[in-house]
């Protein structure tokens, strides 16, 4: 199950993203029993679905920030703290995240078989979490990045994701064209942004694939914080690695 045709003619990767449909699936660390409950019954549903089992994941509790956590058999079952993005070079490790209206970004090289997921807010993306990331893979995993594929996944799009100045002014060497103006607001396309900092790294152009889906503008299908603003966070889970032969 692969979310992007890049990723298509890889068998045994597995990148998905759940849907609404799949339930919340943020990670059960609340003092709430219920949504703990829940959010468990369904990440081990949707594992399931992938034909995964929960005791091959490494997950990453997040801080919206840029550490890069580089994922090994040591960590399988874990939740790696204060952690935005997870690397490693082991089939049957899979990597997981979670977003609300955040890019998934999922890395993939299928000549060292190395595998990365990034969650990317605009914290991150201004903490250059996606350049770390593959600046990681490339020195401790032996990546190329003339091999790397990369896909951004469904998050916000510019048509919703409304900043203030102080926001814009993280991101000058991006503007004006990831800026869209509207009726005297401002709003950011941090998709845009997400490809930029790939492209900086040097992966290739044609590697690169970006879904054109605004979490926002589908609630049928995804959550969105900024559209639900929920008392407790809903969120789908992001995975990706490559099943063992």
């Amino acid at each position: 199950m692969n979310l992007f045709l890049l990723f298509a003619a890889y068998p045994d990767l597995v990148a998905a993203l759940s849907l609404k449909k799949d339930g919340s699936c943020r990670l059960p660390q609340t003092d709430d029993y219920e949504t703990r409950l829940f959010a468990k019954e369904n990440r081990t549903r949707f594992v399931k679905k992938l034909g995964l089992e929960e005791s091959a994941f490494v997950a990453a509790e997040l801080a919206h920030g840029n550490a890069v956590y580089s994922a090994t058999m040591n960590d399988v079952g874990a939740i790696i703290p204060a952690t935005d993005a997870l690397i490693t070079d082991i089939p049957g490790i899979f990597l997981s995240i979670t977003v609300a209206d955040c890019l998934p970004v999922f890395l993939f090289d299928p000549r060292t078989r190395s595998v990365g997921l990034v969650h990317a807010g605009w914290r991150g993306l201004a903490g250059n979490v996606i350049p770390l990331t593959v600046q990681k893979m490339t020195r401790q995993l032996k990546c190329k990045l003339a091999d790397i594929l990369a896909g951004i996944g469904p998050g916000i799009g510019s048509c919703h994701f409304e900043v203030k100045d102080d926001v814009l002014a993280r991101f000058a060497d991006f503007l004006p064209a990831s800026l869209r103006h509207e009726n005297g607001k401002k709003y950011l396309d941090l998709k845009a942004i997400a490809r930029r900092q790939l492209e900086s790294t040097g992966i290739p152009s044609s590697h690169i694939s970006v879904s054109d889906e605004c979490t926002f503008d589908l609630p049928e299908k995804y959550f969105s914080y900024r559209r639900d603003k929920p008392e407790i966070l809903q969120a789908m889970m992001a995975v990706i690695g490559i099943r063992k032969k």
